[in-house]
């Protein structure tokens, strides 16, 4: 492959009990436009990957869930230790399009810019609103997969004891956090206009209700427990800071409630542990839930 200049960029692929075949596929497509791909297991099992890419993947096995956050910081202080210049941060659902690290790459001539991200197709078809007049735009908040991270920046900007990522979080807000820290330490995320993501939200459907076009996420129950801890943490953090985000959020959240009452299943047990999110927050606990 041919980089934009001479820059190492390094895959980090954070994996929890994945479909090892399409893990696999995955890690084919992107193993033509990065130097070495690096997955974080945080599953229990061994993971076997394509002889195909043996040369080219290094696993690290945690032999336990720990969390988005410090999977994500793991593979942050490899690439930094091993003197690679970018990180390329995925999950293992995401699939990346065909010369997305390099279109993403020329976003970085741009002056303090800490981040470049693709567009997002959805599973469903749906694929992110954005200027396309533009190559890149600059944008406020980026999800994590997908995302281009300067390792240069992440050095200079010397997050406290090499945890970029939340790891109180566990997971859930975790992206969005980084991306308000990052603004806040006067570096821009901007999104490209070419380079695309495929990925899957939740077990997201389609449901035609009246003239409008719905579309519930089915997170499971522990994963609004997180959602619903974690975002009240980001309201609290970021209410003077970033009020017109905690605002926004707020709404969002209104309406993804209504979706999750009135089109999701096993409601009951979701609420359960959405209150439980609450009464966690209130207590300040933070990491993984307490069963």
């Amino acid at each position: 492959m041919q980089f934009l200049t001479n820059n190492k960029v390094i895959a980090i692929v954070v994996a929890y009990n994945p479909d090892i075949n399409l893990l696999n596929k995955n890690i084919g497509i992107i193993s033509n436009q990065v130097e070495k791909i690096v997955v974080v297991n945080n599953g229990y099992g061994e993971l076997i990957i394509d002889s195909d890419y043996k040369e080219i993947v290094y696993v690290i096995n945690n032999n336990e869930n720990l969390g988005i956050s410090k999977a994500l910081n793991i593979g942050i202080n490899y690439a930094v230790t091993n003197n690679y210049s970018y990180a390329l941060l995925l999950d293992q659902d995401s699939t990346l399009g065909d010369d997305a690290v390099n279109i993403m790459l020329k976003g970085f001539i741009h002056d303090k810019v800490g981040v470049v991200v693709p567009r997002i197709s959805y599973i469903n078809g749906n694929i992110d609103k954005i200027d396309e007049s533009n190559t890149f735009n600059y944008v406020t908040l980026a999800i994590t997969s997908g995302s281009l991270v300067d390792l240069n920046v992440i050095k200079l900007i010397n997050w406290k004891e090499g945890k970029v990522f939340n790891e109180d979080f566990f997971i859930d807000c975790v992206d969005f956090d980084f991306s308000l820290e990052l603004k806040a330490s006067g570096y821009n995320i901007l999104k490209s206009t070419k380079a695309i993501l495929y990925q899957r939200l939740g077990e997201m459907t389609e449901i035609k209700f009246l003239f409008f076009k719905i579309c519930p996420t089915n997170h499971s129950e522990l994963r609004r427990y997180y959602i619903t801890r974690n975002r009240l943490y980001m309201w609290k953090k970021y209410f003077r800071r970033e009020f017109q985000f905690v605002v926004k959020d707020i709404l969002y959240s209104c309406r993804e409630l209504l979706i999750l009452t009135f089109f999701e299943k096993n409601r009951i047990a979701k609420f359960k542990y959405m209150k439980k999110g609450i009464c966690d927050f209130t207590q300040n606990k933070v990491g993984k839930i307490e069963k």
